[in-house]
This record gives structure tokens, C-alpha cells and sequence, in this order.
């Protein structure tokens, strides 16, 4: 292993990098992971191909990494401290391993520490030292990588956000003697006598103290109230400020513990158990809760649970201590929006703003002096403050505002030293200074840029006149323009805005040409008044530059929930744009349907915004060509199979992209997992002994594009599949077949510009019953249309109404949209599509309103997706017949068959062999005995494989109770045996007609009834016989009835007795009896009739329907609903005419009349029997035959008073007699007679025998004349 390479190639500056970087991990002298680090940012390719995949000694590795050091003059210092890490050595061979296999380019702090717990000897002793256990330091790397630092004057691990020099931990100590909870409040700005900035803020802290000092000094003893939030970005002096204000109140006199205590966010769950232990020690000092971001949920600041202890200790303790909450803005600003009245307990909130280039220069110098005493002389100081420059415009991904100045400083210092001179001087001061550019050298960059074709000229223009105005006008030119992006994520707005800004300042029309970044949270305060301050705040910082508000469109989201802090923002920017016109630049930015609708809501806006550059979706070859640059500067390369088909690829990904598709952001995200997919493929190759180092750095088509993608499907093996998996639906497979070779011929056409590209744009109905596939089908069509290439993949996204309906005006539009852009590339599946038109004739319907929405995106977006609704057939045809817009977009229908008793068989035995079931002979036999009644009973909602499946869980359940009897010594052969026993048959008593002709003939009365019942049955029998005498198919239900009569004349028994008639000859399926009237078809409100009506029809399916009363349908011209049923029923007897028998029975009279209505009732109805009044004799056959089918008896001498009784209530009778009700009524009432001539009894002592309370007497049948 040759290390020469290292030696003489700018040693100076790889030390200098692992001194920055052992400062940045918390080290205070060079260890080997800075070493590490530094060499690899040099090294890369080297270091990655020999040590991290090459499995090399690391031993080998690291003596060579210290005899480097050893050719640096001054590198004793350095290399004891090397020497004395060998636990480190051994970790940092684990760190790597680590950092390679989560994808990392450089070591994150959570390898690092992960890599260090892992390493056996002196590390466990540190961190047990450390007081932090390591499956603590484990959760904490896990939660906050960023969160653990090693202390090497202590010689301990320290936990929190940043490093602290340990100068309060015994504030801490005193509160928790058991163990350390942090090392106290972090020197988040630098620890000297008199910080830059934060005046504001120092002067409202003096005039708070001021105050009350004067109240003491009038001998007014109020409590101080005073408790604070300090809000801002990392290394703004919030903790620098905490401390402040604390000393403050101590040296006024106003609190008697000069130091905070200090407790971090992150060991709240320890802090907790003893809080109010904690608040009585320190009741006369202040609190300071350090990282209170983390106390609040990420994904709900309503939530607030973790600070209620906190919140009902203060209210418990009299709001002592005084209680400074220090966070970072981004959860801080969230929760004081979301909990205004827990803000309000804080009387002190202070946003503070990060520090500029000269402050920060100020900052570095001055630490330079307090630690090192050294100063800078003047060019130095500009060399520094323009470093700051740069970084403010260009901030790295660490980048921590003062801690990055007094990182600065140190590495300053370092500098100083190594070169040995006299003072600082400017080589001393490493880093890119801000520099003047020239609009070429702008311009320059965006050629350097894929897709901006737009963008270039609209700069190009800008700068274009902007010079002409210089030259007409002379002087400095101003501009006057502010600027809308729009677009998707990944297009470069921010980006080409940085350029933007880099441009005006090159033409010299802005300043200083910096870049400030904002969203709403930046701008909207979560408190009234806060808002415009918060604003006019940012625009300050941005004057000179360029203001970006990324996602401006959501300042307007809150428009119509009344809050109305998002509005405060515009109004305080617009007033603003036009102030200081001139003075900066803002651009907003966002998706552009959303930036439209902001331009909108203000009619101010498109006034101050009147640039608008659209940042339009890279394109397939552009996006290929992002990728080739990421991994060109990532030092990978392409197979040469990867190369020949990126493009394909990247074509195929952009035809499938979404509404909000991603552009780059989703390139970055293709390379991080085809990093993945290498490592994985090369860690498989390794362990096979194929791999040799050459492959580190390659990536291959199966990389990037995954294994699955590469095995390309023809026709032949999707419908391959079908017949595998797709029991029966021979006409489905046919119909799929026919589809792809449509389709395909239509492409071909269409690609070679021939025929009309519109049949290029698919979109189908698929009918079918529940359970026969619909699903499954739709995405066996997702295969087809991708391997026919009329789609780029072959993803299905399901949906139902629930899905695409909202509940609140506007909503809906929005999910349906959202979903078709999932969809966009595969198939949208619409499952029961026909409900979104059920409340269709609503005003308000919001399922009309999603069908509209879709209509629209099955239009404008042709050939981008697929779009299939699947439902019931007669329910999908009546929903397309009512939607004309929807039916003129599909171009293929379906229709899917029930399954045949045979092929639900299969299915069956499918289902038990998957769940490693096996089944008997006779269970077979059994098995297909169920499932025939089951098929022969089915109604239109059967489920087909759905019920099938129950069926099956039924076995199992049966067959789980009957093994659960037999003893523990069955085989396991025995446990998975399917018996006929177990498989649960309904049986059907077979009816015999001559049973049921002899229940009709039991009948009372009825002659003329009887005798047309009996034609039916023998004309039905013999055309049965005839029919399969000439080998034809027999349809008997044919026939629909009027019954005409008065009540109690018994139509519906007549009727019931006829289904089982149609039964006993094998023309009808079922004895099913759907009894209804008018109550059960018609709905209370409009559109729902006919779905009513539709659902009972389709329960009589096979069966009777018998509507009573049916004449009530029918109340007049104005009777819209009862119209809507009558229509309903008579388009489903014409649809489903030997599938079922409607009976419809009522008074003569009114049913004449209801029948003449509608000639369309006189053709549907062709059979009319009259049923007559019954006579006297025959109500008292009935009135006898009820008390004996009451288990009664009637007393020689009462029989007289039942004849006259009935021979009473018949004299009187009229049109509307209720014949057999009438009979039941006076039994009813004779009843109630005995019982009470019986009670009477019981109270006079005497017990009723048997024989009396199963006799009528005479007296009972006297009730009628009382």
C-alpha cells in the first residue's frame, strides 16, 4: 500500500481542516477522526476505494496517518494526542463501516459517537465517567445526532446541543446531586465583557429593572414578573442574553442567586420527576429551560403535554423562580402560534436576528483578544469581515451565526501558530472573501445550469434594461420589478434567485445584492400586533438585497379561519414594496396554480408583483443530464448499460411525474438510492468473492433503476399471469387481450402520424358484482398498459367517494386533484363510482363537484393516466347516462361475470391450499353442495369470491371446534384435514306442488282465487315441459300481477303460496317474499328514490317483490318522489324480466285508476286476480279456525253469540271492509274479554282451572255490545 501520495500534497491545510474540524465535534486537540475527515474531504476517492471498500488493516492505515503528521515541524502536540487514542483508532473502522452503510459523504457526528460506543476498553470507562450510560448516549445519537461532545479538559462526554465550557455545572449539580443532567448553559455567543448587538433588547432589560427598582423604592412590593422566551437561530446570544438579564436582576438586588440554573430540553423526562423540588431550591433565582423547541411535538404544537408540568409548577409557585425558555425559531414560533394563551404567560418574547458580517468580525476579533490576546490590524479586519460576507451569502450546511465567529477565532489562532509569525496577518485568515463580480460572470453561472433556457433570456432582458436606463438617464439605475416564481419543488427558485441577487448587485442597482430567505413562519407571529413587527423586521435585514418568501401562498391560508396573521404579513410587505421601492427586491415563490390564486387575493398584489417567470418541469433529457452531473461530482460513473438507457429512464419518470413533481429533488433522490441498492448488490458480491475495488464507484442500470425494472414483461406473460391466477373469466381475458392489441395498433398509428391521437387517451368502465375481481383486474391492466408502453408504470391508486369528497366547500376539488396527481403515470381506480352521484341533483353537491374535477383532469390530462370506475352494471350505466361529460371520456368497457358454481369451487380450494389446508373426498362433495345453493339463492349483491371466503372461515371455525375435542396425540395431518362435516350446508326443504296447491285449497273461501292460481301452475309446468321437450332454455317468470281487493281478503298470503308454487316447478331460484309499499320505495329527499328503489328490487331478486297498496305511489302531478319510484320499478321489470315477479296489490278501485295513470303499468302488469269480500259464513270459518290455531276452545252455548257477533260487524260493513282483519280484531278483543271475566275470578279467591283458561264462554263473546 503506496501512502507517498500524501505526503507532500499540502499538508498544512489538511492539519488546518482537522483542527476546524475537532473544534466543530467539541476536541479540543486534533484526534484522529479530524485527522480522518480532513484527509477524506482531500482524499476522497482514495481514501474511499482503499480503506472504506478495500477492507484494508486499519492499523496500516493510521501509522501512516501519523508518520504524515510526523513531517510537520510542529506536530509533537499533535501526535501525543494521537498516540493516546487508541479506543478511538479502533471506533473510527466502525465509524466508517457506519457511515457507509446509511450513504453518508463524510462522517456525521452519529457515526462517529455510534462507532465510539461500539469500541471495547477506555471509551466505555469515558463515557461511564460521563455519567451517560450507553444505551443513553444510543437514544440521544439516535434523536439528535448532533447532540454529544467530548470534554477533554474534564475528560468526559457532554450531552446538549452545542459545547459548553462547564463553568455552571455546579449550579446543576446542587439540583440533581445523583448525576449531571448537561453541563449548564452552552457559550452560544462567546464569553466576553461586552458582546456585539443585541441593543434592543439590553435596553428593554435595563428600563424592566429600572421600573422596578423605582416601585421598591416607593415601597411597592410586587412580585417580579418578568418570564421570557428568547427565540432565534443558533449562535444569535440567546443564551449570552438569559444570563444577562440574570445577572442583571442579581447585581439590582432583585433576585438572590447571581447564576441560573440551567436545565436542556433533552433530559427533560429525568428533570421532570423532580421539578418541584427543583423550583423550591432556586424560588429566588431564574430557571432557564435550554433547546424548549424540543418540549414541543414536531408534528403538533398543540400538543404541549411535555411543558404542563412546567406551566402548573410555575401558576403552583407563584411564578417563582422566573422561568427563561431559550429555543430555536422553527418549533418555538409554531407553539406561541398554536398556544396564545400559554404565550401570554411570558411577558418577555424577543425574536433575535442574526448577526451581520461586521458584527460577526467583530465578534471573532473580539474573542481573539479575551482568549488568545491577540487583535487584527485593519486589513486583516476587512479580510475577515468580507469572509463573513460570503458566508452569510452562501451559508454551509453548519453554519451556527456566533459560534461559526468563535470557531473562526480559534482557527485564526491555530493558523498564527503554525506559521509562527509576529502578529496576525492576512495569510493567518483562511477562507473566500466576497467579491465584486461582473454580470458576465453571472450570467456565466447560469450556463452552467440545465433547462433555464426562459430564465437566462429573462435575466439577460432584465439586464438588458437596465443598462439602457443607465445610458438614456445616466446615474445609478434603479429597479422597480418584484418577482413571482413559480413552479415545482427542485426547479432552482431559490437557486436562480441567489443569481438574481447576485446579478443586481453587479449592476450595481442593489447594494449589497445578499440573499435573505423567508417563509410564513419567519414572517406571521403567533400573537395580534406581533405579525407586522416580526415583517417589517425581515424586510429590514433584506433593504439592499433580495427578500425570497418561499411557499408565499400560504400567508393566505389562513384567510377564512379568522386568525388573520397571514394577512398582517401581506398587508405590512405590500405597504412595504411600495415605501422602499427600489431600495430591495422581493421575490415570492411557490407551486403555480397556488401563486395564481395569491395574486388573487389581494388586489394590491399584482400591482407590486409584476414579474412573473414560470420554472417550468425539467424534461426527461434534462433530468438525465442532472443526474449524470450529480454523479459525475459524487466521483461515480455509469456502466456503460446504466449510460445507454439513463435516458429512457428519466423520460419514463418525467410521462409518470405528479402535479407537484419534485425535478431535482427527486434526481438527488434516485442517486441516494441507487447508492443503496450498490451498496447492498456489492455487499452480496463480496461475500461471493466477485467483487474487486474497481466496482466501488460504479453504478449500474440495476442500481438505479432496480432489479424489479429490469426484468422487462411482454403481452404474452401478463395474460401468462391471468390464466395462473384468474380462475374462470374467460371473457375478461379476452376483452384485456383485445384492449392491448387496440391499443397498441392506435400507438403505432399515432407514432407514425397516422389515425387520431385522442385514442391514444384511455379511460374504462368495469362492471361486475362485489367479489369478482374488479380490483384485481385493474391492476393485472396496470401490467398490460405498461408493457404496451402506454404508461410509464404500473402503479394503481385506489379511491372511493370517501376518498375524493370533501367536507367543506372547496375541499373536494383539492382531493381530487391530489389523487389524480398520485395517479399520474399509473391508474386512478375508482371503486363504486356511482355513489358520487347520488346527492348529484343537490345545488351543493360535493359529489358533483368531484365528478366535474375529474372530468376536467381526465381531459386536460389525456394519455398522463388512466382512469377506471368500477361498480355495479346497471348502477355504472345509470351513472354515465346521467353524467353525459363522463360517458363521452370512456373509451373500453368491461363487465365481469359472476363466478359459475364450478369455478367458486376452485376458488375455494385455492384459498384452503393457501392456507395449507387439505380436504376430504366427501368434503369435496359437500364443498360443492354448498356452494350450488349458495349460486342458486344468490341475489344481485352476492359476493361471489367474497362469499367464498366466508364460507371458508366458516369451515375453519367448525373444524377448529371439532379438533379441539379430539386428544393431543392427532397427527398434524389431522390438524389441517378439511372433513364434509365441517363445511356448513343450508338445506333446502324441497316443496312439493301438490303441497302447495293443498295449502291453497286450505284456504277459507277464494274460489275464483284458487281456481287462477291453478291455471298458472299447470300452464307454467307445461311450457316448462315443452321447453325442454324442444331443448330451449325455459324463462317462467315472465309475468307481473295486479291483486285487486279489500284488506283481509289474503293477497299476501295468495302471494306467498305462489312463490313457493314457482318454486316447487323450478321456474323461480328462491322463496324469497320482499314485502313493501310506498314507505319502503320512495326516499325523503330528491336523488335518493330511485337507489331506494333500486336496493329493494334488487333483494327480491330470484324471488317475489309484493308492493302493498302500491296505488299511494301515484298522489298526483306534484308527487315527484312516488314518479321516480314507479319509473324506477318499471324500467327494472323491463331490465330484469324473468329474474324476478312483482305482485301489486290493493283496493280495485284506486289500483284501476293507479294502473290507467301509466300505460307503462298496463303492458308491465298483464295478470290481474280479483280477490272478493269474504261472505258471512266464511268470516266465521276463519273466526273458528283462529281460536283453534290459538290452542282455544268455544263453549257449546257460545258459538251463537260468535255467529252473531260476525253476523253484526258484516251487516255493517262498507267499501273499505277489512274482511279477515275484521275477524282477527274481535278475536283480539274476546281474548281481552276472558282475560278479564278470568281476573275477576283470581280476585274473589278462585283459581282458574286449565279448562278455564282455554275456553271461551258466552259472556266473552258479549264485548262487542259493551
Amino acid at each position: 500500500m503506496d501512502f507517498s501520495q500524501f505526503r507532500n500534497r499540502d499538508i498544512t491545510r489538511i492539519i488546518e481542516d482537522a483542527a476546524t474540524i475537532s473544534r466543530d465535534i467539541g476536541l479540543r486537540e486534533i484526534e484522529p477522526v479530524a485527522m480522518l475527515v480532513a484527509l477524506n474531504q482531500h482524499y476522497t476517492d482514495e481514501l474511499a476505494r482503499y480503506f472504506n471498500l478495500c477492507g484494508i488493516e486499519c492499523n496500516e492505515f493510521y501509522s501512516e496517518v501519523f508518520n504524515t503528521i510526523d513531517l510537520y515541524p510542529h506536530s509533537n502536540q499533535q501526535q501525543r494526542a494521537l498516540k493516546l487514542s487508541t479506543a478511538t483508532v479502533n471506533a473510527l473502522y466502525i465509524a466508517l463501516e457506519i457511515e457507509r452503510n446509511v450513504g453518508e459523504m463524510s462522517f456525521p457526528n452519529s457515526a462517529i459517537v455510534t462507532g465510539l460506543l461500539m469500541a471495547p476498553g477506555p471509551l466505555k470507562q469515558l463515557a461511564d465517567r460521563s455519567g451517560i450510560s450507553s444505551s443513553m448516549m444510543q437514544e440521544i445519537v439516535t434523536t439528535s445526532p448532533e447532540s454529544v461532545y467530548y470534554d477533554s479538559v474534564n475528560e468526559r462526554f457532554v450531552t446538549g446541543d452545542r459545547r459548553n465550557d462547564l463553568s455552571q455545572s455546579h449550579v446543576v449539580t446542587e439540583a440533581y446531586p445523583d448525576g449531571p443532567l448537561n453541563g449548564g448553559l452552552e457559550s452560544e455567543s462567546y464569553n466576553i465583557a461586552n458582546p456585539v448587538g443585541l441593543i434592543d433588547e439590553k435596553n428593554q432589560i435595563d428600563e424592566f429593572i429600572l421600573a422596578s427598582l423605582k416601585m421598591r423604592d416607593r415601597g411597592v412590593n410586587a412580585k417580579l414578573e418578568c418570564d421570557m422566551m428568547l427565540i432565534g437561530p443558533t449562535g444569535t446570544g440567546k443564551s449570552y442574553l438569559a444570563e444577562h438579564f440574570t445577572h442583571k436582576l442579581h447585581d439590582a438586588g432583585l433576585i438572590n442567586r447571581r447564576e441560573p440554573v440551567v436545565i436542556d430540553a433533552v433530559n427533560w423526562n429525568v428533570v421532570e420527576e423532580k421539578l418541584g423540588e427543583t423550583l423550591e431550591n432556586i424560588a429566588d433565582g431564574v430557571l432557564i429551560v435550554d433547546n424548549a423547541q424540543k418540549l414541543v411535538s414536531e408534528n403538533d404544537a398543540n400538543n404541549i403535554g411535555s411543558l404542563d408540568s412546567l406551566f402548573s409548577a410555575m401558576s403552583f409557585m407563584d411564578r417563582r423562580p422566573i422561568v427563561i425558555l431559550v429555543g430555536l425559531p422553527g418549533g418555538m414560533d409554531e407553539f406561541i402560534s398554536k398556544n396564545p394563551s400559554v404565550a401570554s404567560k411570558f411577558e418577555y418574547i424577543f425574536h433575535l436576528k442574526e448577526y451581520s458580517a461586521e458584527e460577526l468580525a467583530k465578534i471573532c476579533e473580539a474573542t481573539l483578544m479575551q482568549k488568545f490576546n491577540e487583535n487584527l490590524d485593519e486589513p486583516c479586519r476587512l479580510r475577515l469581515t468580507n469572509i463573513f460576507k460570503h458566508l452569510l451569502r452562501n451559508k454551509p450546511s453548519n453554519w451556527a451565526g456566533a459560534h461559526s465567529a468563535v470557531r473562526k477565532a480559534d482557527n485564526i489562532f491555530m493558523a498564527f501558530n503554525m506559521h509562527g509569525n509576529q502578529r496576525i496577518s492576512l495569510e493567518d485568515i483562511a477562507g473566500v472573501e466576497e467579491r465584486d463580480v461582473t454580470i458576465e460572470e453571472v450570467l456565466a453561472k447560469l450556463d452552467n445550469f440545465v433547462g433555464v433556457d426562459n430564465i437566462r433570456e429573462e435575466l439577460r432582458q432584465m439586464t438588458s434594461e437596465i443598462e439602457c436606463d443607465r445610458e438614456r438617464f445616466g446615474g445609478q439605475p434603479s429597479i422597480r420589478s418584484h418577482f413571482v416564481f413559480t413552479g415545482n419543488p427542485g426547479t432552482g427558485k431559490t437557486t436562480v434567485a441567489r443569481i438574481f441577487a447576485d446579478a443586481l448587485k453587479a449592476l450595481k442597482v442593489l447594494p449589497s445584492g445578499h440573499l435573505i430567505e423567508a417563509d410564513r413562519s419567519k414572517l406571521v407571529s403567533g400573537y395580534v400586533g406581533q405579525t407586522a413587527i416580526q415583517t417589517n423586521e425581515l424586510i429590514d435585514q433584506a433593504l439592499g438585497g433580495v427578500l425570497f418568501i418561499d411557499e408565499a401562498y400560504t400567508l393566505v391560508s389562513d384567510i377564512n379561519s379568522g386568525s388573520g396573521f397571514g394577512k398582517e404579513a401581506v398587508d405590512t410587505l405590500l405597504k412595504r414594496l411600495e415605501d422602499d421601492r427600489g431600495k430591495f427586491v422581493c421575490i415570492v415563490a411557490g407551486y403555480t396554480k397556488e401563486m395564481h390564486d395569491f395574486l388573487q387575493s389581494n388586489p394590491g398584489m399584482q400591482s407590486r408583483f409584476n414579474k412573473v417567470i414560470e420554472f417550468n418541469d425539467y424534461t426527461g433529457p434534462e433530468l438525465a443530464e442532472i443526474f449524470r452531473r450529480i454523479v459525475a461530482n459524487n466521483r461515480f460513473a455509469l456502466s456503460d448499460d446504466a449510460a445507454g438507457n439513463i435516458e429512457n429512464f428519466f423520460k419514463g419518470l418525467y410521462a409518470g411525474r405528479s402535479r407537484n413533481f419534485g425535478n431535482a429533488r427527486e434526481v438527488r433522490n434516485i442517486f441516494d438510492e441507487a447508492k443503496k441498492r450498490q451498496s447492498r448488490r456489492l455487499a452480496t458480491m463480496r461475500n461471493q468473492g466477485n467483487y474487486s475495488p474497481d466496482m466501488a464507484f460504479t453504478l449500474t442500470r440495476e442500481d438505479i433503476e432496480g432489479e424489479e425494472s429490469l426484468r422487462p414483461m411482454t403481452i404474452e406473460d401478463v395474460m401468462s399471469e391471468m390464466d395462473r391466477d384468474f380462475i374462470g373469466m374467460e371473457s375478461v381475458k379476452a376483452a384485456v387481450r383485445n384492449l392491448a392489441t387496440t391499443i397498441s395498433a392506435n400507438m403505432r398509428r399515432s407514432m407514425a402520424g397516422v389515425g387520431d391521437n385522442n385514442k391514444l387517451g384511455v379511460h374504462l368502465l368495469l362492471t361486475g358484482n362485489p367479489g369478482t375481481g374488479k380490483t384485481t383486474v385493474a391492476r393485472t391492466l396496470g401490467k398490460v398498459f405498461r408493457t404496451i408502453k402506454l404508461l410509464p408504470t404500473d402503479k394503481v391508486i385506489e379511491a372511493d367517494k370517501n376518498a375524493m369528497v370533501g367536507q367543506y366547500v372547496g375541499s373536494t376539488p383539492q382531493k381530487v386533484n391530489d389523487l389524480v396527481d398520485r395517479a399520474m403515470g399509473g391508474i386512478l381506480f375508482i371503486d363504486e363510482a356511482y355513489t358520487l352521484s347520488e346527492d348529484s341533483s343537490s345545488s351543493n353537491s360535493f359529489g358533483k363537484e368531484a365528478i366535474e374535477t375529474l372530468m376536467k383532469r381526465m381531459e386536460d390530462d389525456r394519455g398522463k393516466f388512466v382512469c377506471i370506475m368500477a361498480g355495479y352494471r346497471d348502477l355504472m350505466e345509470e351513472f354515465v347516462r346521467v353524467n353525459p361529460g363522463i360517458d363521452s371520456r370512456i373509451s373500453h368497457r368491461i363487465h365481469i361475470e359472476d363466478y359459475s358454481a364450478d369455478e367458486l369451487t376452485k376458488i375455494y380450494l385455492r384459498m384452503a391450499e393457501t392456507q395449507q389446508m387439505s380436504m376430504e373426498v366427501d368434503a369435496v362433495e359437500t364443498l360443492k353442495r354448498a356452494i350450488v345453493n349458495m349460486v342458486t339463492v344468490k341475489t344481485k349483491d352476492f359476493g361471489n369470491a367474497r362469499d367464498v371466503r366466508k364460507l371458508l372461515d366458516k369451515t375453519l371455525e367448525r373444524q377448529s371446534v371439532r379438533i379441539q375435542a379430539l386428544p393431543d396425540s392427532i397427527s398434524p395431518c389431522e390438524l389441517s384435514l378439511i372433513k364434509a362435516e365441517d363445511i356448513p350446508v343450508e338445506v333446502h326443504q324441497e316443496i312439493d306442488e301438490r303441497q302447495c296447491i293443498l295449502k291453497l285449497d286450505a284456504l277459507v273461501g277464494l274460489n275464483g282465487v284458487k281456481r287462477e292460481i291453478r291455471n298458472i301452475a299447470q300452464y307454467l309446468k307445461l311450457e316448462k315441459m315443452r321447453a325442454e321437450a324442444l331443448g330451449k332454455r325455459f324463462v317462467g317468470l315472465r309475468d307481473h300481477y295486479l291483486f285487486l281487493g279489500n284488506p283481509g281478503t289474503g293477497k299476501t298470503t295468495v302471494a306467498r303460496i305462489l312463490g313457493e308454487i314457482f318454486l316447487s316447478l323450478g321456474i323461480s331460484k328462491n322463496t324469497r317474499f320482499i314485502e313493501t309499499d310506498r314507505a319502503g320505495l320512495v326516499a325523503g329527499y330528491v336523488g335518493q328514490t330511485a337507489s331506494q328503489t333500486n336496493r329493494v328490487i334488487d333483494s327480491a331478486m330470484g324471488g317475489i317483490l309484493f308492493i302493498d297498496e302500491a296505488y299511494t305511489l301515484s298522489q298526483g302531478f306534484n308527487d315527484s318522489f312516488g314518479q321516480e319510484a314507479i319509473d324506477t320499478l318499471l324500467k327494472r321489470m323491463e331490465d330484469d324480466r324473468g329474474k324476478f315477479v312483482c305482485i301489486a296489490a290493493g283496493y280495485s278501485h284506486e289500483m284501476q285508476q293507479f294502473i290507467t295513470s301509466n300505460s307503462g303499468l298496463q303492458s308491465r302488469f298483464n295478470k290481474v286476480i280479483h280477490f272478493e269480500d269474504y261472505s258471512e259464513e266464511e268470516l266465521v270459518e276463519i273466526f273458528k279456525r283462529k281460536i283453534l290455531s290459538d290452542g282455544l276452545t268455544i263453549a257449546a252455548n257460545a258459538e251463537y253469540e260468535m255467529k252473531n257477533m260476525v253476523s253484526t260487524i258484516f251487516g255493517r260493513r262498507n267499501a273499505n271492509f277489512g274482511n279477515a282483519r275484521e275477524i282477527n280484531n274481535l278475536f283480539q278483543r274476546v281474548k281481552e274479554q276472558q282475560s278479564n271475566r278470568l281476573y275477576q275470578l283470581m280476585a274473589n279467591g278462585i283459581t282458574p282451572s286449565n279448562n278455564d283458561l282455554l275456553t271461551l264462554e258466552q259472556t266473552d263473546f258479549l264485548c262487542d255490545k259493551l
